[in-house]
């Protein structure tokens, strides 16, 4: 049983995915890969046949399904682990900052994917990547080499790349917008991840897990939430998917009091109004509060 009253469900397990600590098999990136959904059995059986190779992985999904979550188990369960995670942002303001991001400039100012040798680069909105970049990125993963603008020589490198797009990068180049090699080079492994509206079955789960995680934070008791309370948070279509949702938990455990159980109880989900804004909390916690949104806007995989 959980706090919502109902028994639960088997997961799907994938038993592909030993992460190496008890601290890491507790935390959220352990905790994403149980679902109900088989979909997401399919994948992590598919990206278990890869985990200790270095073929590039792309996963495909809307913002918030836990695409950064998933890359991060992907390091930590394959033999890169012992190695850096760095993640790179893809949707810059313009392309000479990002370039000397991912690439550097001399040999002795070097970038994230030199800081990335012996582990893993995660490329966050590949789809966003300038065509000049899409270029040198293709040249890295077919010479397995980089080479900085001012430097003297390309040297080999050895890191594991995996990528995220919110957009579908097959439309992208048949618009022209991407480069059809690095598409073949990226799509040797592709995942797509479904929405949280296709995965209803999961909502519960996530639902019992971020309220006892955030009110433990708090230093409250976790909320209850009725039949009714949860008719409406399934019945959401969640454009901001898992991360909407664990923002919407949050500001449940400051809609409720904690002086007994009745008043714990979640009857009416709190939406957000049309700016975005919740009410603050007249319990002398905002300062809590703003804490712990500015970790429910984060990628999912935040504090762990």
């Amino acid at each position: 049983m959980n706090l919502l009253g109902k028994k639960q469900s088997p997961m799907v397990n994938p038993g592909i995915f030993t992460l190496p600590d008890a601290a890491q098999r507790q935390s959220d990136r352990a905790f994403m890969l149980d679902s109900l959904n088989p979909l997401l059995g399919q994948v992590y059986k598919k990206i278990g046949k890869v985990l200790d190779s270095r073929v590039p992985v792309l996963f495909q999904g809307e913002a918030g399904v836990g695409k950064e979550c998933l890359a991060r188990v992907v390091h930590s369960a394959g033999k890169q682990r012992s190695g850096p995670f760095v993640v790179v942002q893809c949707q810059a303001a313009s392309e000479e900052p990002l370039a000397k991001e991912l690439f550097g400039a001399t040999d002795a100012q070097r970038g994230k994917l030199d800081e990335a040798e012996g582990g893993t680069v995660f490329l966050k909105n590949v789809d966003a990547l300038p065509p000049a970049l899409q270029f040198r990125l293709l040249r890295l993963l077919q010479e397995k080499t980089i080479c900085h603008p001012e430097g003297h020589a390309a040297r080999k490198i050895n890191l594991r790349l995996i990528a995220a797009s919110r957009k579908n990068l097959d439309h992208e180049v048949a618009a022209g917008r991407f480069r059809q090699d690095l598409y073949f080079r990226l799509t040797v492994y592709q995942c797509d991840l479904p929405p949280l509206r296709e995965r209803r079955e999961d909502i519960p789960k996530f639902v019992d897990h971020f309220a006892n995680r955030f009110a433990a934070a708090a230093g409250r008791e976790p909320p209850i939430f009725t039949a009714r309370s949860l008719a409406q948070l399934e019945a959401h279509d969640w454009p901001g998917n898992i991360r909407e949702l664990r923002r919407v938990i949050l500001c449940s455990i400051y809609s409720t009091v904690q002086r007994n159980k009745a008043e714990r109880t979640v009857e009416q989900i709190k939406w957000a109004d049309n700016n975005g804004h919740e009410e603050s909390p007249d319990d002398g916690t905002q300062s809590l509060t703003i804490r712990l949104l500015k970790e429910a806007r984060a990628p999912i995989i935040c504090n762990v």
